[in-house]
């Protein structure tokens, strides 16, 4: 499970990576990197949040993400 997960991980990062670059092409690989790693954290800890709070609405968070 834990080899799964650190693969989906490396997956998502390269896919957001990516997106980044392609929507600021002059922005450098680490650079994309880096900010592909703080919005799967980010994500990640709003998810967590979500299901130990039924009272966290998560979704009024996503605009947030987004920038």
């Amino acid at each position: 499970m834990v080899a799964n997960t650190v693969v989906a991980t490396q997956i998502y990062l390269e896919r957001f990576g990516d997106a980044m670059r392609r929507a600021q092409p002059s922005l450098a690989t680490n650079d994309a990197r880096e900010r592909a790693e703080v919005l799967l954290a980010t994500m990640n800890g709003l998810a967590f949040r979500s299901a130990l709070d039924s009272a966290f609405d998560f979704a009024s968070h996503v605009p947030a993400i987004r920038h």
